[in-house]
């Protein structure tokens, strides 16, 4: 059962994201057609983007609901300490993009990239300290 209810919570996750950027698409562009544009040119590394962030916080909500059920403690806390980490690289990221909007537009494919390569990055260290603790 738990397997099962983290795939709905990483599934759910990807609609989420995916509505996220639309609803930022809309307010900062001005139109749904734009954001739709974008995902289309950059539909490879959206996609593993958003796979990556669903299988991320699917793994995620597997160990909070396994140390409900009596799991060490030290894994939910060190998959905590992972997703702060993780998303230190969000924020450095839009902090350079405040400043460098332009040249960054360039390098969105990479930077994409970048986020999808951390979230797989942060889900294999879940994964190999869920399996060190069974």
């Amino acid at each position: 059962m738990r397997i099962i209810t983290s795939v709905f919570d990483g599934t759910v996750a990807m609609f989420a994201l995916v509505a996220w950027y639309f609803t930022v698409m809309r307010i900062f562009a001005g139109s749904w057609q734009v954001g739709m544009q974008q995902l289309l040119n950059l539909w490879p590394y959206m996609t593993f983007l958003i796979v990556s962030f669903g299988t991320y916080v699917g793994s995620t909500s597997f160990v909070k609901r396994k140390n409900r059920q009596g799991t060490a403690t030290g894994v939910s806390a060190g998959t905590m300490v992972l997703c702060c980490l993780h998303h230190l690289s969000d924020v450095a990221i839009l902090a350079s993009a405040s400043s460098l909007i332009t040249v960054l537009g360039s390098y969105q494919p990479v930077l994409l990239f970048a986020g999808g390569l951390a979230n797989t990055v942060m889900t294999i260290k879940i994964i190999r300290m869920v399996k060190r603790k069974i």
